[in-house]
């Protein structure tokens, strides 16, 4: 990948029997940037082969399903198993400002080159991965799609030894 120099890529050992992710990811991270502000972006990804559903859903009946008020009806979607298998799939996301971690309005300063400590929740999720199935986190700056890409690159340093991540496990 051209962006394989910009991200750290943490995998876990293939999962020796099913698993049901059910709840919210959690991060505890330790890092430091060399720069006052920064953003920062993490997935978790589910990696290995296998038939997944596609990423948008198709019409099985138009105006199938009544709503009772007004007569109004809506579509009944499903989404539908991919033609081919895809080597990996995108479970839960999350990104942060670093120096607004709570709110907008209240700035935490970040001093370059000095270790911090953030919580980070991942967007809530219900997913099951089969046995032999491997889970990856990736963290890096700036999501092209999701957030504002700042115009300074910002290089960051992150403490494994002092950074934990809670899986919602069912």
């Amino acid at each position: 990948s051209a962006y394989a120099n910009s991200r750290l890529w943490l995998t876990q050992p293939p999962l020796e029997r099913d698993q049901t992710l059910e709840g919210i990811p959690h991060l505890e991270l330790t890092l430091a940037i060399d720069a006052p502000t920064g953003i920062l972006s993490v997935r978790l990804i589910d990696l290995g082969m296998a038939k997944r559903f596609g990423e948008t859903a198709a019409t099985v009946a138009l105006n199938g399903l009544q709503l009772g008020f007004d007569y109004k009806t809506t579509d009944i979607l499903e989404f539908k198993p991919t033609a081919k298998p895809t080597p990996s799939k995108l479970i839960s996301l999350g990104h942060i400002n670093l120096q607004n971690p709570k709110n907008a309005y209240e700035v935490q300063r970040i001093t370059p080159g000095q270790p911090f400590h953030i919580s980070l929740d991942l967007q809530p999720t219900h997913y099951h991965l089969p046995a032999g199935r491997q889970l990856a986190l990736v963290i890096h700056g700036a999501d092209m799609a999701q957030t504002i890409r700042p115009i300074k690159t910002t290089h960051y340093q992150i403490d494994l030894a002092n950074s934990s991540i809670t899986l919602p496990y069912r």
